[in-house]
């Protein structure tokens, strides 16, 4: 199953909440990296969140490797899940969260040196931006300078391109693979402008390929506005309905 839905909107909770529903415990793979304290809070706030819950969670922190550990789990659960159904009780769940920042981190980790070219482009930006201010000078003229044009930042190569395809496809076959109760998080990015940058639009251009993929091989979609969860795939038009 695949939960979307904007920042803030509610698609987290919303997920906890339904694996909790169907699955006897929950496995929380953790995709997100703690850059910063600000993180840091964030994420020690939604664990403490998730057990006062009462439901039982077990947090695996992986950025990268999700499509191994997928395939690790499907190993490691076979037998108890087969105990489980036999004693007809519910198996456990795994909670994907999330796949856009599974993204954030590929796509870091390929594009060498972009972090540095977005850091160094924004400042470069800046500067400009600063130069090209009205300036009065002591004959009481006004004056600017004259224009610059605006950074540019690195596009991805081909071979990272690949890469990343790569890596995208062998995510989307351990999904499929998964046997047991699985739900993934991500994220709506294709809603609102049209990033500034090269990489910000590979990046929304990348995660809605990606959430096209997941949300085919998924048997129900659900996106989620201000905490309301709609069931997509249930109002889905549908090539019969012509």
């Amino acid at each position: 199953m695949l939960i979307t839905g904007g920042a803030r909107s509610g698609k987290s909770r919303f997920a906890e909440k339904y694996a909790a529903h169907i699955g006897s415990r929950g496995i929380y793979i953790a995709t997100c990296q703690p850059y910063d304290e600000e993180m840091k809070e964030r994420i020690g706030r939604h664990q403490v969140q998730r057990e006062e819950e009462g439901f039982s969670w077990k947090t695996i922190e992986e950025p990268l490797q999700v499509s191994r550990l997928l395939d690790e789990l499907s190993d490691q659960l076979a037998n108890e899940v087969k105990e489980l159904l036999a004693r007809q009780e519910k198996p456990p769940v795994v909670l994907l969260d999330c796949l856009t920042l599974w993204l954030t981190n590929h796509m870091l980790l390929l594009e060498d040196g972009i972090e540095a070219n977005l850091d160094s482009g924004v400042q470069q930006f800046e500067n400009q931006r600063i130069e090209n201010q009205p300036v009065f000078k002591t004959d009481g003229k006004l004056h600017t300078h004259p224009k610059t044009s605006h950074p540019q930042t690195e596009k991805p190569t081909k071979g990272e391109g690949r890469r990343l395809q790569e890596e995208m496809e062998k995510l989307e076959q351990a999904v499929k693979r998964y046997p047991f109760p699985l739900v993934i998080v991500t994220n709506e990015v294709g809603d609102g402008i049209v990033p500034a940058y090269a990489l910000g639009r590979a990046f929304r251009d990348e995660a809605g390929r990606l959430n096209q993929a997941v949300a085919a091989s998924s048997s129900r979609f659900f996106l989620v506005t201000a905490g309301i969860p709609v069931d997509l795939k249930a109002l889905a038009f549908k090539p019969e309905d012509f």
